[in-house]
């Protein structure tokens, strides 16, 4: 029988939150993500700002956590793997409400099932993330099995090749949590193949920067939007799509997303991934599940039986 796994986030008040209402408020705090007012109130060190959403993400990728890691221990050996992509420096601010909780990497390092992984290793481009994430690892004296490393995912050689470093062997689960559309999928691939096996979480920002933008980017065939959204598909098949086009016209945002999603599963599906689902995060962006194999999809939906406030969705 799958149970909810409640994690603590170390949840605390953090007093020197401003609360910002708005994007102009943040950017005079925000310095790449971080706030430049407010440092944790648990380790003092610095914090990523992100909207109260955080925790529903929190709560789709650790129950998966809590199957992965168990489920293939012994099918691979013990050689089970946790990949991060843009991991942020481990603690969050959430700024409608002031409170401080743990980001992705301490919410994984710190699960139950997270002995059943054999590493975890956290890539993120900015310096002053790696050096944060990596000094609360120390903290939870997980050196060595666990890792950041500064690294940029529009150069994806680099990120196989300090994966290979880590592991030459074993299944992995791979989360890709960027802030926008913004990672190629010429990465997503390379990862995929160099990792190979490896299950997907794809943060999608389709009801955010995706809704915003593709409209214009359909609508100008030479926009670097349109460069930048052909880069994360994989393909141009969405912008030659007929009913695209109508579906711009008509300004049908929900069916446009729906069209977005099928095309990047499309070109998932050529590199060998044919089991899928999303799961959308309030209205602000979808996680994407990925598994080239069936046993992953039935992982995923156990793993998703509970709502993020722990009720059973079959209730």
């Amino acid at each position: 029988m799958v149970r909810s796994v409640k994690i603590d986030l170390h949840e605390v008040l953090n007093p020197a939150c401003r609360r910002c209402r708005n994007r102009d408020e943040r950017c005079q705090d925000d310095n790449t993500g971080f706030c430049d007012e407010a440092v944790s109130v648990v380790d003092g060190g610095p914090v990523r700002c992100v909207g109260d959403w955080a925790t529903q993400k929190l709560h789709f990728l650790t129950q998966y956590v809590g199957i992965f890691g168990p489920g293939m221990k012994n099918m691979w050996g013990g050689h089970v793997h946790y990949v991060e992509i843009c991991s942020g420096p481990g603690r969050c601010l959430m700024r409608d409400s002031g409170i401080e909780v743990d980001g992705t990497p301490l919410a994984v390092l710190q699960h139950p099932a997270f002995p059943s992984f054999e590493t975890a290793t956290f890539l993120d481009f900015d310096a002053k993330v790696v050096v944060a994430l990596n000094e609360r690892i120390a903290r939870l004296n997980l050196q060595g099995k666990a890792q950041a490393y500064q690294a940029d995912y529009c150069d994806p050689g680099s990120l196989v090749r300090i994966l290979r470093k880590r592991f030459d062997k074993g299944i992995s689960l791979v989360f890709v949590d960027p802030t926008d559309c913004s990672v190629l999928f010429a990465a997503v691939a390379l990862l995929a193949k160099a990792l190979r096996p490896a299950d997907l979480i794809i943060n999608m920002a389709v009801r955010t920067d995706a809704t915003r933008n593709v409209t214009r980017a359909i609508n100008c065939e030479d926009s670097e939007s349109r460069a930048k959204y052909i880069s994360f598909l994989g393909s141009d098949l969405f912008f030659q799509d007929p009913q695209v086009q109508e579906l711009a016209r008509l300004g049908s945002h929900s069916d446009l997303r729906a069209k977005f999603r099928h095309h990047y599963c499309e070109s998932m599906r050529s590199i060998g991934y044919q089991h899928f689902d999303f799961q959308p995060v309030k209205h602000y962006y979808d996680l994407l599940f990925a598994s080239r194999h069936e046993q992953g999809i039935i992982f995923w939906h156990r793993a998703q039986k509970y709502r993020h406030d722990g009720q059973s969705k079959f209730l």
